[in-house]
């Protein structure tokens, strides 16, 4: 099952159910893309009041580092003509129990420290200057080639290089936080009959998978594709 696919209805996001033999909780993954047509995210934020548990990403606090790495999707969202906005956190404020798996802003700031001063400029470089390209000739075919995943959720990451400070950051520090939180949930809920979204960037989809199969037996029961935007 490809996590983000582009096909004739526009670009997609599959949304994964994992069950577990012998117990009730359920895990519900909504692999998201932080730069979609609004009605994508008021279809997750509609599907999520009918969770039991919301598991989130989101850095906690104002860190200017981090919004300059995701200052691209705001300068493109500045394209009136794409017709897309960038996913608003209040999408998971739904009035159900939240937990918010991600690092602090001083956590974040501490491990942008220890990375190399010439990836950090590349970085901070990188990002504004490609939004702005969106932002003045993007289109959304473009973009949804760019934004496309078509490897299994279950196979190694192709374009990860653990040598690359940035990206142990941005992934694998991050995916560690997200499995230690579904890993904790599992421990004292697992027992429970309830459902458990897990709100997190597409690119930590697969990794959490893994983890979940191989650590607690879970396995994907069912797929469910989103439309994030449309190419017309």
């Amino acid at each position: 099952m490809d996590i983000i696919d582009v096909g004739p209805m526009g670009l997609r996001t599959s949304v994964v159910t994992l069950r577990r033999a012998g117990t009730p909780l359920v895990f519900t993954l909504y692999p998201m893309i932080h730069l979609a047509a609004r009605e994508f995210y008021d279809a997750v934020s509609h599907k999520l009041a009918g969770h039991d548990l919301v598991v989130a990403e989101g850095i906690r606090g104002s860190d200017r580092r981090g919004r300059m790495i995701t200052s691209a999707y705001r300068y493109a969202a500045g394209n009136d003509r794409l017709g897309l906005v960038v996913q608003p956190k209040s999408m998971v404020e739904v009035g159900v129990p939240l937990i918010w798996a991600d690092m602090t802003s001083t956590e974040f700031g501490k491990h942008w420290q220890d990375i190399p001063l010439t990836h950090r400029i590349l970085a901070s470089t990188a990002a504004p200057v490609f939004g702005l390209y969106l932002r003045w000739f993007g289109t959304r075919g473009a973009i949804a080639g760019y934004l496309e995943l078509n490897d299994d959720i279950i196979d190694h990451r192709r374009t990860w290089d653990p040598e690359l400070p940035m990206d142990k950051l941005i992934e694998d520090k991050r995916d560690a936080l997200l499995a230690e939180a579904l890993d904790k949930i599992h421990t004292e809920r697992a027992q429970e009959k309830i459902d458990v979204a897990v709100v997190y960037g597409a690119a930590h989809v697969r990794p959490v998978v893994t983890f979940l199969m191989a650590r607690h037996g879970y396995k994907v029961r069912a797929g469910e594709h989103m439309t994030v935007f449309s190419l017309i």
